[in-house]
């Protein structure tokens, strides 16, 4: 059981929050949150399985918790929240601006997608594995990994010309 709550898993954990979106300031008490359901399911984990999935899909319910009340938050604050986050944005370098273009276009896609993009791109996994994991067919997965990093390219190029036109 120690191995997983490795420095590694740690990491990996650390980075799909992140780029699920993940504000820099919540990783850490959202990897605790994700580290607290594997102590708690630890036990049901397969362990002939890869472990990184498995984390990746406690790590993507914590996002989608997450998520909610960030949403709900939003609404009770209105507006200012909004500003308060454009102008924090300017203040931003140009990497951090990419990551954060590129998590939001992460975020415009499907859950599914988002699944094998992450398991694949993320994790490493093969495309095989990927869709071991998720149990569906090698060619689905194949269509839903080209079809998630078009959508991606697609919303970051949109992005960069509505940057353009500015």
């Amino acid at each position: 059981m120690s191995e997983l709550f490795s420095e590694a898993n740690l990491r990996l954990v650390g980075r799909t929050l992140l780029r699920l979106g993940a504000t820099q300031e919540d990783v850490e008490d959202l990897a605790q949150e994700v580290f607290v359901i594997v102590h708690r399911k630890a036990n049901d984990f397969d362990r002939s399985r890869r472990v990184e999935p498995w984390l990746y899909g406690i790590a993507r319910n914590v996002m989608r918790d997450y998520w909610r009340k960030k949403q709900s938050r939003k609404e009770r604050l209105g507006t200012d929240q909004d500003n308060a986050e454009k102008e924090h944005l300017g203040d931003l370098d140009r990497s951090v601006e990419q990551v954060a273009v590129l998590r939001q276009a992460i975020q415009t896609l499907e859950e599914p997608l988002i699944d094998v993009l992450m398991l694949k791109d993320l994790m490493g996994l093969t495309l095989i594995e990927t869709a071991s994991e998720l149990e569906i067919p090698v060619d689905t997965a194949k269509d839903r990994l080209r079809r998630a990093r078009n959508n991606v390219r697609a919303h970051v190029e949109q992005l960069e010309m509505e940057v353009a036109s500015v």
